[in-house]
């Protein structure tokens, strides 16, 4: 999926959306994230590919901290390995 001013994502404490129509309609993409125990700090996306999303949680939690998705928020890999 090209990086175009379609395709936005908006967040803030523990919601997160995508659009893929500049803004006309959105789409939560908190499925399978950790929502209900950490709220959501930061995301960056990949400036090649807008498909490729990291979520940043500003809770303390171990096993929660960063997640990423290659397909746009459709699923999420959880990355806590060697993060303190």
């Amino acid at each position: 999926f090209p990086v175009t001013i379609d395709v936005m994502y908006a967040g803030k404490g523990n919601r997160l959306y995508r659009t893929t129509n500049g803004g006309t309609t959105w789409t939560s993409i908190v499925a399978g994230l950790p929502t209900s125990t950490v709220y959501l700090k930061d995301v960056a996306i990949s400036n090649t590919d807008a498909n490729k999303i990291w979520a940043v949680f500003s809770e303390y939690s171990s096993a929660n901290k960063v997640f990423y998705s290659s397909n746009g928020g459709t699923s999420w890999t959880n990355h806590f390995q060697n993060l303190s």
